[in-house]
């Protein structure tokens, strides 16, 4: 039996209004990329058929239509059952029937190449992959993702747990580059509740695909959400929660703003594979500061910005380096990492440069 089946969109109260098409457009993002995007362009929006993949592209597709622009419906074939080419096919009728003119393109995963083990994880890496190689190859800058308030509050507690810094539990941004490539992902539903997007499924008549998966509780996120669920009379609603997630992405930015001056000031010399910084200047800041900057020197050098070494690496280099004497030298993320005390000197140099 089909693990997935399209269903009717399942029951509201009627005070859950549905996000409109008005709404859509007055959007933070949205405002931002309608000043950025040019007449003509096309954009992307990921679609995997639930309810709020699917009111996303819906409300993108008439933002679209009255823009001049092209929209692009990306589906992963995960690969992982053998109807499941038949369930990407079945996303796009679904999509494409609501949307005329919409372009949906079905990306699939090498079956071949799937681990056995942590099987969400690495379908979550390669459905970016595909996603964002199709998007640089067709020359679109913005991907748009339906990733929604409630989202944004697992992201935060999964950070929690893992004992994230502010950054972590700062959640996800509205707006990331995707690493080295010309493309912004751009998740423009975090301020809105998932009520809010299967309620604009219900109020156009769309079904949509429901995933098992998502009360497995095998899964981390099915136990996660009902975890949630019950410590609500406890005050962890989601609406406060996202509150202090947003909290500290304010902390986060100020923050960063800072780091951003200091390195300015510390920053003696730069290559793509070695710079210097000025210990003196970098030792005059709190340590929060230190910290960030030299997860900014780890990434410059050692490359993958945004996948660069743990925090807690560096907070341990940090106090090796400014709290503890002897210091010299070390090794992270693929750097020599150099102190010179007579020329008050931090040297990172790549490791095999």
């Amino acid at each position: 039996m089909n693990p997935f089946s399209l269903i009717q969109p399942e029951n509201q109260p009627d005070e859950v209004l549905p996000l409109t098409a008005a709404e859509f457009s007055r959007l933070p993002v949205m405002r931002e990329m309608e000043s950025a995007v040019k007449e003509g362009a096309a954009i992307a929006v990921a679609l995997s058929g639930g309810a709020d993949s699917l009111a996303l592209c819906v409300l993108l597709h008439e933002w679209v239509l009255a823009r001049h622009l092209t929209l692009h419906a990306l589906t992963v074939d995960h690969s992982l059952r053998p109807e499941s080419a038949e369930e990407a096919r079945r996303v796009g009728a679904l999509a494409t029937a609501h949307c005329p003119g919409l372009r949906h393109v079905v990306l699939r995963r090498d079956p071949e190449k799937i681990a056995p083990t942590r099987l969400q994880e690495e379908a979550r890496r390669d459905r970016y992959r595909l996603m964002r190689g199709y998007c640089v190859s067709h020359g679109i800058r913005y991907l748009c993702l339906a990733h929604h308030q409630d989202d944004q509050v697992e992201t935060f507690l999964f950070r929690l747990a893992k004992g994230s810094g502010i950054d972590g539990l700062a959640g996800m941004r509205a707006v990331v580059p995707a690493g080295d490539a010309d493309l912004d992902y751009v998740r423009p539903l975090l301020d809105i509740p998932k009520g809010r997007l299967v309620a604009a499924c219900r109020a156009r008549g769309l079904d949509f695909i429901n995933d098992p998966s998502n009360s497995d509780e095998r899964f981390a996120r099915a136990r996660m959400r009902a975890w949630l669920q019950g410590l609500s009379s406890e005050g962890f609603s989601i609406k406060r929660l996202t509150q202090t997630a947003q909290r500290m992405e304010r902390a986060a930015r100020a923050l960063e703003d800072i780091a951003a001056q200091v390195w300015k000031k510390a920053l003696l010399t730069q290559s793509p594979a070695e710079l210097v910084l000025s210990l003196g200047e970098v030792a005059l800041q709190p340590e929060d500061i230190r910290v960030r900057i030299l997860m900014r020197a780890l990434e410059r050098v050692g490359g993958g910005a945004g996948y660069g070494p743990r925090l807690e690496q560096v907070e341990d280099l940090q106090r090796h380096i400014f709290d503890k004497t002897g210091f010299t030298r070390t090794t992270l993320h693929h750097c020599l990492i150099e102190k010179s005390g007579a020329r008050q000197t931090l040297r990172f140099v790549r490791e095999n440069a």
